[in-house]
């Protein structure tokens, strides 16, 4: 019982080490909206955390691609990879169940 509730503990603070802005929050004023007080704000939030929202952004934009597709070329070279994996794997497939079959018959 003691192990779930630490497990149950440590995964609550990862989580919120990487998924909340606390520190921003913390401010009670963060000040007018001002330049170098903008570059203060974006400096407390961590660059990973910056990162994500920017690809989140990227794949809400509806620009008629699937999900699959909006990585660009490497997303497209993985589906085909895959496509191509998957053609073999059941051509290989059908030549295994021939062999089996036809063994009795020869």
């Amino acid at each position: 019982m003691n192990f779930v509730k630490r497990s149950t503990l440590i995964s609550t603070i990862i989580r919120r080490h990487f998924f909340t802005t606390t520190k921003l929050k913390a401010i009670k004023n963060p000040c007018p909206p001002d330049p170098t007080c903008e570059d203060i704000i974006r400096t407390i939030v961590r660059p990973q955390f910056r990162r994500l929202k920017e690809n989140q952004k990227k794949f809400q934009v509806d620009d008629g691609l699937p999900v699959w597709l909006k990585g660009g070329v490497k997303d497209k070279i993985l589906l085909q990879l895959t496509l191509i994996l998957l053609v073999v794997g059941l051509g290989m497939s059908g030549q295994v169940m021939y062999e089996l079959v036809m063994k009795d018959f020869a």
